[in-house]
């Protein structure tokens, strides 16, 4: 994945729009289930989706 810097943090109205997108992410395009990692200047993040349920 391609390392895009941070930037501030997000809007109220941001948060809505990535939540929105997320929903349409996993509606439309997860089978079973994604595992990212978001490299950051501190350390990698992680994010999980998943069909199945938590861990």
């Amino acid at each position: 994945m391609t390392h895009i810097p941070p930037g501030d943090r997000l809007s109220d109205d941001e948060l809505r729009t990535l939540a929105d997108l997320v929903a349409r992410y996993t509606h439309h395009h997860l089978d079973q289930w994604e595992f990212w990692k978001v490299d950051m200047p501190y350390g990698n993040h992680y994010v999980y989706f998943s069909a199945g349920g938590p861990l």
